[in-house]
């Protein structure tokens, strides 16, 4: 996943910088595990875990 920097403010690349470090040391089978992330000057890359079976909330079936 590629996450373009120029279309974050600072407080908010700061705040996405926290999250990733936080979630790459969990390990749960429920939350979606980051082995990698790079960081250049435009963008951050994250390397994530394989999801198959398309988006969550296509496989939700609530009814409100």
């Amino acid at each position: 996943k590629t996450l373009l920097k120029d279309k974050l403010k600072p407080d908010e690349l700061k705040k996405l910088r926290e999250e990733v470090r936080i979630m790459a040391g969990l390990d749960h089978p429920n939350i979606l595990r980051i082995h990698e992330c790079f960081e250049d000057e435009h963008s951050i890359k994250l390397i994530l875990a394989v999801c198959q079976g398309g988006k969550a909330m296509e496989r939700c079936r609530l009814n409100f």
